[in-house]
């Protein structure tokens, strides 16, 4: 009976033991009943978390890598959930993959990622996908994420930004990638902005982003004002 299966691999996530995660991992990929798969996968991410960060999510992770692309995608999803960098690594990996609808999805699963882990890995994709609908949806999920992320900029975010520009000749997403640079205050950047110029459509963008960047670079602005407190939240990136 489906009810009964499904409302018993509900309560094993609230009871199992890491121990018993090879099992329900089993039950996860056999299960059928689409009500029994969804209360499967959820209890599977429930026990893989009681693992130690260090062990968790191996199981899940080998299984996506060894699987036909339908039972790489019923697991697909849990891996944000999961977290961490080998859930990314996983997730990447799965959209090289020739497979068009697990290398779509995969790429989906990236750009919906609940942190910035999965940023160098969305520009993987865009660069080297197999897949062209792939590489397409990787680009726009890093620019989605950078128009709803307004984190520290770093030397990672720079060389991210690096490699979307080189994975894309659409001018559109090229001015997008380039306005980025307004955030940036490494030299790296500098040298990417130096370069940009040499594209009359970019030009302007770019020599804003210069003048920006070198400003950044002078370090973080002083604030003060008179009979106001908490001045210095203006700069706090918040």
């Amino acid at each position: 009976d489906a009810a009964i299966r499904s409302a018993a691999i509900g309560a094993l996530g609230d009871i199992a033991s890491p121990a018993e995660e090879a099992a329900i991992l089993a039950w996860t990929i056999g299960a059928t009943d689409e009500g029994e798969q969804t209360r499967a996968l959820r209890t599977l991410v429930n026990v893989t978390l009681r693992h130690p960060v260090t062990a968790r999510g191996r199981a899940v992770f080998d299984a996506i890598e060894k699987s036909p692309a339908p039972v790489a995608l019923r697991l697909l999803p849990a891996l944000a959930r999961i977290g961490g960098q080998p859930a990314v690594d996983t997730a990447q990996r799965l959209a090289l993959r020739d497979d068009p609808k697990a290398s779509e999805a995969a790429a989906d699963a990236l750009s919906r990622w609940p942190d910035r882990l999965a940023l160098p890995a969305l520009a993987t994709v865009a660069q080297d996908a197999k897949v062209p609908a792939t590489r397409e949806v990787a680009l726009k999920g890093a620019l989605r994420y950078f128009e709803r992320a307004r984190e520290t900029w770093t030397p990672t975010t720079t060389d991210v930004v690096k490699r979307l520009l080189a994975s894309t000749q659409d001018g559109a997403s090229r001015k997008r990638l380039a306005e980025l640079l307004h955030r940036a205050n490494d030299k790296a950047a500098l040298t990417l902005a130096e370069s940009l110029q040499s594209d009359a459509t970019l030009k302007p963008i770019a020599t804003d982003a210069l003048e920006i960047i070198r400003v950044n670079l002078a370090g973080p602005p002083a604030v003060r004002a008179s009979g106001v407190g908490n001045v210095k939240n203006m700069i706090d990136a918040k």
